[in-house]
């Protein structure tokens, strides 16, 4: 009997972490979508040239690390930075963002993709 409890007690645990992690997945797709969204403005804005809606999205202690150029602290100072290059010609024509995975971790989502940009 004591076994027959312990085999039930392991199954019902089995079930319930099998159940969690389905739910988690769909979770996931749910996010994907959103993050997709996201994405998509994203990239109006950029192509736009809007910076109030571009910056939205980014935190005030958001961190710039451009190749070959040093690093920009602050989303103030980044947009500001970004203003000042667009209004000397800088242009994004085209900017596509591809979302290949994405997974949870404690209260973090992670979202790993490619993009593509083409610009002067």
């Amino acid at each position: 009997m004591r076994n027959l409890f312990a085999f039930g007690l392991v199954l019902l645990v089995g079930l319930v972490f099998i159940t969690d992690q389905l739910w988690a997945g769909d979770d996931m797709e749910k996010v994907k979508e959103q993050l997709e969204k996201i994405n998509a403005e994203f990239v109006k804005a950029n192509i736009d040239g809007d910076l109030e809606k571009l910056y939205s999205y980014y935190t005030d202690d958001a961190v710039f690390m451009p190749n070959y150029g040093p690093m920009v602290k602050g989303k103030a100072k980044m947009m500001q930075e970004e203003k000042e290059m667009r209004d000397a010609g800088f242009t994004i024509h085209s900017f596509n963002l591809n979302t290949l995975d994405v997974w949870g971790c404690g209260d973090m989502v992670y979202e790993m993709g490619t993009f593509g940009i083409s610009l002067t």
